[in-house]
């Protein structure tokens, strides 16, 4: 049995939205299965959570604590954003908008031919589009679908128009899931945001997990933004954070705390495992 910290029982003990922030080797992963379990044993056989990861790998791992920790994830969904959209939207509702297909495959945007992408290029301004979601016009996309292709980079887009305008779709999210749980929140895309929020909105209990200084696909359209936005105390979710790193040496957090910031406290330690070396070379004759 885990003995968990103060900061991590509070965590687990709120029952409601919240947004947890949490540090490396914070025991962020132990405090989101006890928070699961927890839920499911609320569920009905037919109920579940969400619980959204960055990676299948990490997607699976969860699972896999989950299903050690209760035997019974009862109608729930482990996975990532993209399996979600496609698996519990995408497949289940799109027929109900567009009509159905025979057969139905995701093909990425560069596969197309030149004139395809010249048309469909618009569908990359995903902000302004959200922005009028309810009225913009998917034509060439559902021209698209009628022929059994799906654009991979679309399919946020795609899940989000779905989501708002299908009550059923709306509902059957609302009915099957109790709450929704997304590690790695500080690289959340725009659409995933929006979708978090929209989840929120229409009463699934919302958790997201993440920390700020992990960021690391922004190149992607990935930004800790959203996070920090949860973060306001006006964004309806109550703020928790788990702050102690049991996996590093003290040394070792020193270092990497004073890289973020130069003024951070210092951890009180007699070993040091952090040394400077300079090394003469270019990277190439460094590697041989």
């Amino acid at each position: 049995m885990i003995n968990f910290t103060h900061e991590q029982k509070v965590a687990i003990d709120y029952p409601y939205s919240m947004v947890l922030t949490a540090c490396p080797g914070s025991g962020k992963t132990a405090v989101i299965v006890e928070k699961i379990v927890r839920d499911l044993a609320g569920c009905k056989e037919y109920q579940g959570v969400i619980a959204i990861s960055y990676t299948n790998k990490a997607s699976d791992e969860l699972k896999k604590r989950c299903l050690k920790a209760t035997p019974n994830s009862k109608s729930s969904f482990f996975g990532t954003i993209d399996k979600f959209y496609l698996t519990e939207v995408i497949y289940q509702f799109i027929k109900q908008l567009w009509g159905g297909v025979d057969d139905l495959h995701v093909v990425k945007f560069n596969e197309l031919n030149s004139s395809e992408q010249d048309r469909l290029s618009a569908f990359f301004n995903v902000e302004s589009i959200c922005e009028k979601i309810d009225e913009y016009d998917f034509k060439d996309v559902k021209e698209l679908y009628a022929k059994g292709i799906l654009i991979l980079e679309f399919i946020p887009l795609l899940a989000f128009y779905i989501l708002c305008n299908s009550l059923s779709c709306r509902r059957y999210i609302t009915k099957k899931y109790t709450s929704i749980y997304i590690d790695e929140y500080q690289d959340a895309g725009f659409v995933q945001h929006l979708l978090f929020l929209l989840l929120f909105d229409l009463g699934i209990k919302a958790v997201a997990v993440g920390d700020v200084d992990q960021s690391i696909y922004l190149y992607a359209g990935k930004s800790s933004k959203y996070l920090t936005s949860l973060l306001d105390k006006k964004s309806g979710f109550t703020p928790f954070k788990i702050t102690i790193n049991h996996r590093s040496h003290s040394s070792i957090i020193n270092y990497a705390s004073r890289l973020l910031n130069e003024k951070s406290d210092l951890l009180i330690t007699d070993e040091i495992r952090v040394y400077r070396k300079l090394v003469n070379g270019t990277q190439r004759e460094i590697a041989k």
